[in-house]
């Protein structure tokens, strides 16, 4: 049998049976509710700042990009000139490199941008599954759930904080962890880079381990060690145990890169633009310097929007934890209490559409006023139309009033 079949057998082996049962009164529920107020405040004003410094950071970001973009020059890569010192050049071209990227724990050498080893443990995770269910009065059971499967893991899994520890230990993870070593001397032409480009490099590409390797390899962690195909593993071939090791060995190897930032010396290193921000760019291929700044505005828009994603979720959980208590209240008969809760939670849905996009724009003010307008006065619309709705609801709501004639 492969060692792949194993480990899908291995994984396919979970322990899911252990459940633990922990009974909350009512009053211990408003308690917690109480303090959620105090969370729910601290994560409201968490959220505010993260709105705030996101919009900051985007627009300076922007700013930063769009005066590289118009100041930006082209250079052929095979020659530099001293008239172009200072400047924010971009080059594009092979690279190259005069030394190898040597791993001296495995004895392994490649020539190329970047080698990166991944040691990996097998290893016990823990995943909790919880289900709450309400009981007459306000109390509630909440039914945990732990399930345990077993997966490779580059990080050590703390398994002395697992439920059932006893049953589930993870041994501690080798002193020789993985790492990534980085060309020193990258050049495209004439012109050299370090590692803050060559990290924007992509491509790597599984490096075979050496016989040479495999004998490092059982010096360093026994007699076990057995080389299959591009990895070396360190256990018992025929069945993957918790413990057992796996070695593997990538690299990004030289190719058509380009490159834009600061002509200094005889290298490319970090532009500062006006603003403060710094300028520097690589990519996989030939591209024209149009086509990188493009890429990095777009990526720069959806790190914006993803940030704007997070902002308001943590804005929409710190209300919901503000306004908990009233649900907890409601849930001495637990139907009001799912009323009360779906119907703060509404509101909390409609407060999050409410002040994300008038934070944002206030935020705006001090970097695009007339943006920060337009976004100010659909907010503003917005809230007149919900306003405007709730009081229709309201009045649909109403019962009409009795007749008097009626009654007699």
């Amino acid at each position: 049998m492969s060692i792949d079949q194993q480990e899908r057998g291995a994984n396919q082996d979970l322990d899911s049976n252990i459940e633990v049962r922990e009974h909350r009164s009512w009053l211990q529920r408003l308690g917690d509710s109480l303090k959620g107020i105090v969370v729910g405040l601290v994560l409201f004003l968490c959220a505010i700042f993260l709105l705030v410094w996101n919009e900051g950071r985007a627009v300076e970001s922007a700013r930063a990009l769009e005066e590289g973009a118009a100041s930006v020059i082209s250079l052929a890569s095979d020659r530099r000139e001293a008239a172009n010192e200072g400047r924010l050049v971009h080059v594009s071209g092979p690279t190259q490199s005069e030394t190898a990227l040597v791993d001296s724990d495995f004895g392994l050498s490649v020539r190329g941008l970047k080698l990166v080893r991944t040691v990996e443990m097998f290893q016990w995770k823990e995943e909790r599954r919880s289900e709450t269910i309400k009981k007459l009065g306000g109390g509630e059971e909440t039914v945990t759930r732990y399930v345990y499967s077993r997966e490779w893991s580059e990080r050590a899994v703390e398994s002395s904080r697992f439920h059932e520890a006893a049953n589930h230990r993870n041994p501690p993870m080798p002193a020789l962890g993985s790492r990534a070593i980085y060309a020193r001397d990258a050049r495209v032409g004439a012109f050299g880079f370090g590692q803050q480009a060559v990290t924007q490099i992509s491509g790597a590409e599984p490096v075979a381990a050496s016989a040479e390797t495999l004998v490092r390899a059982r010096a360093l962690l026994g007699p076990q060690a057995r080389l299959d195909q591009t990895r070396i593993y360190v256990g018992d071939p025929d069945f993957v145990r918790i413990g057992d090791l796996r070695i593997g060995f990538d690299m990004v190897p030289h190719q058509d890169v380009s490159v834009i930032g600061r002509q200094t010396g005889g290298a490319i290193t970090p532009y500062r633009a006006r603003n403060g921000q710094e300028i520097l760019l690589a990519a996989n291929g030939i591209l024209s310097a149009d086509v990188m700044f493009q890429r990095s505005l777009d990526e720069n828009q959806i790190i914006t929007w993803l940030l704007r994603a997070v902002g308001a979720l943590v804005l929409f959980i710190s209300l919901r934890l503000m306004v908990a208590v009233l649900s907890v209240l409601a849930d001495v008969i637990p139907v009001f209490g799912d009323l009360v809760s779906a119907g703060t939670g509404l509101l909390c849905l409609a407060a999050t559409f409410a002040i994300a996009p008038l934070v944002i724009a206030i935020a705006w003010l001090a970097y695009r006023p007339l943006t920060s307008a337009i976004v100010l006065g659909v907010s503003a619309l917005a809230a007149l139309a919900l306003a405007r709705l709730m009081r229709k609801r309201a009045v649909a709501a109403t019962p009409p009033p009795v007749s008097l004639n009626r009654l007699s």
